[in-house]
């Protein structure tokens, strides 16, 4: 009889050691859940947050979105601090904080600025209209500019050639064109098809079809050095990861110079997610 007492208490030990385990278990993944989601949240705060929120008359609860406003580009600062141009489709939740003009397509309610005053409370205000087959030509004289800059938006534009083209013609000698443009592999594009090189050329080439679509071009970083290339465009500036919004990646066109506009030409490279740049000068790039 004490033999089955003893193993019925030996049995019940074992197996009490045996649940404490698995409690002390599930102690530490739900610890270690819950700390993942707080780092998630201070490494990526530029995302935007849904809150709940009560209404002034009864006690239903409504959602509405809480503004976010993403940081400031210091590459672009870097270049273009002190300078004049144009800013194409800014918007007041993604702002650069430069001495821009505001071009839009238009200055009535659409489907972006309604995504706008969603994600900021508000929009910014528009100073000139583009227009064309394309909604790519600037109001502007020839070399009038000192940059054209914009970010997420010269993939809804069906030919980019002839947008950077037309940039390219109100910037003035030595001026820049700034894009960042959404990198396919970071984005909700990720299983859409490249836009090859000659694709684009083929499209240069015809007039833009009666149809709508949000994005027309679908690149990684190289895709569009590889058109810049092509065009024997001086690139001045690269980040494989842009230091704006963080999905996409960064180009910088310089014009040729014919006269010195500011001596800030560079050439950034292997860009990591820390946005740690690496500074080389380009005085020896052909201009």
């Amino acid at each position: 009889m004490r033999l089955i007492t003893r193993r019925g208490n030996a049995i019940f030990l074992h197996n009490s050691q045996f649940l404490l385990r698995i409690r002390t278990f599930i102690t530490l993944c739900i610890c270690g859940y819950i700390l993942l989601v707080i780092y998630s949240f201070i490494k990526h705060p530029a995302t935007n947050k849904v809150v709940s929120s009560k209404t002034v008359n009864d006690d239903s609860e409504t959602t509405t979105w809480q503004p976010v406003i993403f940081k400031e580009s210091k590459l672009a600062h870097w270049l273009l601090d002190g300078l004049k141009g144009i800013e194409v489709g800014a918007s007041a939740h993604n702002p650069f904080g430069l001495d821009t003009i505001n071009v839009d397509f238009t200055n009535g309610t659409s489907i972006f600025k309604e995504d706008e005053i969603k994600r900021a409370g508000k929009s910014v205000k528009v100073d000139a209209l583009t227009y064309g087959d394309c909604l790519c030509l600037l109001p502007f004289p020839d070399e009038s500019q000192d940059f054209v800059i914009s970010s997420h938006v010269i993939e809804h534009f069906y030919d980019p050639i002839k947008t950077i083209k037309e940039w390219l013609r109100v910037v003035k000698p030595g001026g820049y064109v700034y894009i960042i443009a959404p990198h396919k592999e970071r984005t909700f594009d990720i299983n859409q098809t490249r836009t090859t090189l000659n694709e684009l050329i083929e499209r240069n080439k015809q007039p833009r079809p009666i149809t709508w679509q949000t994005h027309f071009t679908f690149w990684i970083t190289d895709d569009l050095i590889e058109l810049c290339n092509h065009f024997n465009w001086t690139i001045a500036a690269t980040q494989d990861f842009d230091d704006k919004v963080g999905n996409g990646f960064t180009v910088v066109i310089r014009k040729d110079l014919k006269r010195k506009l500011k001596e800030k030409a560079l050439i950034v490279q292997n860009i990591s997610p820390k946005f740690k740049y690496s500074f080389k000068s380009s005085a020896d790039n052909k201009s």
